[in-house]
């Protein structure tokens, strides 16, 4: 196996172009129950006739590293707003493969059942750790009104669950054959509410739902939110907001600081304190 360059990855992943037999491929190395993770949720949307990205068997692989088929150039969905009625469309395909409950995926690649309310109450606990721990700028004050806020809406009891990818963003998708590749999976669940798969998208496009800004790259923010939710078909805005205000909450406590999500802390206390539409 030859490393020919590395390449821009996911967080907390290291990812290389490398070269076998005179093919490339993509080698991910990061912890072992993410890559079991992204094993399974490529099987699974490959045997439910999903676009999928080929996983490749390979005798020099680490118990911690996968090796993918490499796509020539890596193509990106375009950021159109009319694309996201196709980013829409094969999230609501991913979603209709359903389980009977919510389950995470161990680093033995076995499933783990858990309640969907004590995902979420775990969930929360670590993102109040991590805003303690590293001393953000989210007052001791607010987080005591987080877990407050969220604790009054807990228990979420659910009879089906999805498919869940859990860092849904333009990012985490490819053009493969001219259909959409979801991949770069999240580990902290496998099957839960196909909505808490929209809590990070919308950290990415606040504007007229949790937050108001003048800010430019945020202007059509509502509108890529309403032509996402036209390709999905459903509008959980309007029909499961008060839960996805709870899920929303608790992966930008998870996320927050971030770079790309400059907004979070406003929405969070939008929410909380009921400032939001």
């Amino acid at each position: 196996m030859k490393i020919i360059r590395e390449l821009p990855g996911s967080y907390g992943s290291k990812v290389e172009l490398v070269e076998i037999d005179g093919k490339q491929y993509v080698l991910k190395t990061w912890k072992v129950e993410e890559s079991e993770n992204e094993k399974l949720f490529l099987k699974t949307l490959e045997e439910n006739n999903l676009p999928f990205l080929g996983v490749i068997n390979n005798s020099e692989l680490k118990s911690n590293q996968i090796l993918l088929e490499y796509i020539e150039g890596s193509p990106k969905l375009p950021k159109g707003i009319e694309n996201f009625v196709k980013f829409g469309e094969i999230i609501r395909k991913m979603h209709d493969i359903k389980y009977n409950e919510s389950f995470i995926i161990n680093e033995y690649g076995e499933k783990e059942v858990i309640e969907w309310s004590d995902f979420l109450k775990n969930a929360l606990k670590r993102g109040l750790k991590k805003q303690r721990d590293e001393k953000t700028d989210l007052s001791e004050e607010l987080l005591i009104a987080i877990e407050s806020f969220i604790n009054n809406h807990l228990p979420i009891k659910k009879s089906e669950f999805s498919l869940l990818h859990a860092d849904l963003h333009l990012g985490n998708l490819l053009i493969k054959n001219g259909g959409l590749v979801v991949y770069d999976k999240n580990p902290e669940i496998f099957s839960g509410d196909a909505i808490y798969d929209f809590a990070t998208l919308l950290t990415h496009y606040p504007n007229e739902t949790y937050i108001q800004t003048d800010n430019p790259d945020n202007l059509h923010d509502r509108e890529i939110m309403d032509t996402f939710m036209k390709g999905y078909g459903f509008d959980f805005l309007k029909y499961d907001r008060e839960n996805f205000d709870i899920y929303f909450i608790i992966k930008a406590l998870l996320r927050y600081p971030s770079p790309w999500e400059i907004y979070s802390k406003e929405a969070i206390e939008n929410i909380v304190f009921k400032k939001t539409r």
